[in-house]
Order: structure tokens, then sequence, then C-alpha cells
């Protein structure tokens, strides 16, 4: 009964961390698949981002990695950044190190980590055996470039990580699931003169 007690409450964690629909599971029925994932990627990341309510995909700016990489082309100067929060689904950490300007353009390699925080793992009598940890990876590499006077493009590449794992005894183990993914995002200003920039 402890096992599946057990069971039940990773796969909430699970499912909460992945962003899929929650339903009741039915007396004998098993539950169904996960149908979405990442959604801790919608998470905001860096003040501007929280400030705007993520609307930042039309904006020039460092924090552009994380929501449309033309936008980090207009930088000028390398940085680096380091942001922390705290979210609903747990304390979240980034950092990224910017280069500008480059022969290419501008690059990055963004990195955020998110922490859902760990739950004992008991036996029979109560005693705790071990710790499940929650956390979420997503690295990228950008590069963004000037195509034109009024259209910039960037592209990012990612890596996305989420990692169930066990400190000392756990009965159901540990998971990982890593994927991969490519975004492409233009920035344009049609019209000169006009303060007005499309993304």
């Amino acid at each position: 009964m402890r096992g599946r007690a057990l069971r039940d409450s990773l796969s909430l964690c699970l499912a909460c961390m992945l962003g899929a629909p929650l339903a009741v599971e039915a007396q004998g029925e098993e539950p169904p698949a996960l149908e979405e994932g990442a959604r801790f990627l919608l998470l905001p990341v860096g003040a501007q981002a929280v400030g705007l309510a993520r609307a930042m995909t039309a904006l020039s700016t460092p924090e552009g990695a994380f929501w449309n990489p033309a936008g980090l082309a207009g930088l000028g100067r390398s940085r680096v950044m380091f942001y922390q929060g705290e979210h609903l689904s747990g304390d979240g950490t980034s950092i990224s190190v910017l280069l500008a300007p480059t022969p290419t353009g501008v690059l990055g390699a963004p990195y955020s980590l998110l922490d859902s925080g760990s739950q004992d793992v008991t036996d029979d009598t109560g005693t705790v055996v071990g710790s499940i940890t929650v956390r979420s990876h997503h690295a990228v590499l950008s590069a963004a470039s000037g195509l034109t006077s009024w259209l910039s493009g960037g592209m990012n590449l990612k890596w996305v990580q989420f990692r169930l794992g066990c400190l000392g005894q756990c009965p159901e183990g540990t998971a990982s699931e890593t994927r991969s993914a490519m975004d492409v995002g233009f920035l344009m200003r049609p019209l000169s003169g006009v303060p007005l920039q499309l993304g």
C-alpha cells in the first residue's frame, strides 16, 4: 500500500512539473498518459520578463535568448547576467553569458535550473530511508545577427532535461528525460521612422 501511495505521489509530482492535465484516477483504471510537457520553460526569466508579463517576443533585449533569439542581435557589449526567482513550482536560478559583438554577431550561452525541492521516502515503520529530488534543466546556445537594416535573425539550440533523483533508498527508483529543440526567431522594423517592431 505504501509503495502505491509513493508511486501516486511521484506521478502527481511528475505531472505537475511537466504541466500535464491532471485527471482523477478511477479505482482499478490506469492513469492517463502524459500528453504535454516542459511548461516550466514558460516561467519568466529576468526582471524585464516579469515586469512585462512575458511579452518579450518583439524586444531587443539581453533576455532575448529565453524568448526570441533575434532580440540579442542589437547588443553592443558582452555581459554576464544572473537571475534568481521563486515560483510556485520551485526555485529558479539562471545564468546567461553573452558575447557581443563578434564577427558573426552575438553569441550566447544561457542556462536555467528549476529546483522543485525534495521529499522524504519512508519505509513501513515511518523511518526515513531516502529523499527524492525534482529538478529541471534548460541549456541553450544562441546566435543572433542583423540581416538587413530592418531585419534581425537568431537561432537557439536547446537541451531540456527533467530529472527525478534519489538520495538513499527509493523503491520506485529514479527517472530522467532529455529532449533537444531548435528555435528560429526574427525581429522586423518594417517602417523607417516609426517605432514599430515585430517579432
